[in-house]
């Protein structure tokens, strides 16, 4: 082989490999965004869970129901500590149906106890808007930056 040719396989090699660079760190922000939204989907419908007990000041256990998809999710999307959160959301929201349910049977021995044991696990519930967001944050900053062009522009 010539020099000629050497420097234009090498040339193609670069502009081979430059090329695959750029693929692979396209391809690595993709999954960085699809991260991204199927952890925020898992925020959303928890945060809709909240605002409808909210919204009805009463929780169901079809809220419950509601909050056991994302609870699944979000052991393969997020760490412990925020499966175990919402966990305890799952079963403060238990906690106060059967509170409510007694209250509305009449077959709670001490209602005003009852009473008090059902608002504390609403503002456990509607603490949501409080400690959600800066549990799940960590999960949610895309720290990851676009390559720099510098070189180029040089």
């Amino acid at each position: 082989m010539t020099i000629v040719q050497w420097i234009a396989v090498t040339g193609i090699a670069a502009f081979a490999a430059i090329i695959g660079y750029f693929q692979w760190r396209t391809a690595h922000q993709r999954v960085i965004l699809d991260l991204f939204d199927r952890r925020l989907k898992v925020y959303n419908e928890a945060r809709k869970v909240a605002a409808s007990i909210q919204a009805s000041e009463k929780a169901t256990i079809e809220l419950a129901a509601a909050l056991g998809g994302p609870i699944e999710e979000a052991r393969f999307l997020f760490g412990n500590e925020v499966v175990a959160y919402l966990e305890g959301i799952y079963e403060t929201i238990l906690d106060a149906e059967a509170c409510s349910f007694a209250l509305e049977r009449g077959t709670a021995p001490d209602r005003a106890k009852v009473s008090q044991q059902q608002r504390e696990a609403m503002e456990r519930i509607l603490s949501f808007y409080k400690e959600g967001p800066p549990l799940f944050a960590p999960y949610m900053r895309l720290d990851q930056k676009m390559p720099g062009l510098r070189w180029i522009s040089r």
